[in-house]
């Protein structure tokens, strides 16, 4: 008997993410902020900001900030940014990252963290030297 093919998204919690309850929210939140503190993932965001060849003072999209934790490395490693943009469809990890968010503000890094879809975002063309989705495009097979 042939094993049938589960739907696109149907192995991923995420998939469904902005139609979770405030509760699942915290709860993935939690997960994810956990994870970031994990050693591969610290030396997989170095890897992936290393790849970038980001330099100070530029500007940088990030899709999928989720609790903003590679995005507060892209603000670190970059010096005094002029701008950041977080860009997340679920309203309710953005809200778990908010102490990231403000973090990088103190840092004297201007931006914002919107939440939308990506085919809406409000930047000019040409506006950012960069823009990175480390865990948002999950390729099935």
């Amino acid at each position: 008997m042939q094993k049938q093919i589960p739907t696109v998204g149907a192995l991923n919690v995420y998939y469904e993410a902005q139609n979770w309850s405030v509760e699942q929210a915290r709860y993935w939140a939690k997960r994810l902020i956990q994870r970031a503190a994990l050693p591969d993932q610290v030396a997989f965001r170095a890897f992936i900001i290393e790849q970038t060849g980001l330099k100070p003072g530029e500007k940088v999209l990030e899709l999928g900030c989720g609790t903003g934790r590679l995005l507060s490395d892209l603000a670190a490693v970059t010096g005094h940014l002029d701008m950041f943009s977080g860009w997340n469809r679920n309203r309710s990890l953005l809200k778990a990252g908010e102490s990231t968010y403000q973090s990088i503000k103190k840092l004297g890094v201007t931006g914002e963290v919107i939440s939308g879809q990506a085919e809406d975002i409000p930047l000019a063309d040409a506006s950012i030297e960069s823009a990175l989705a480390q865990t948002v495009l999950i390729i099935y097979p």
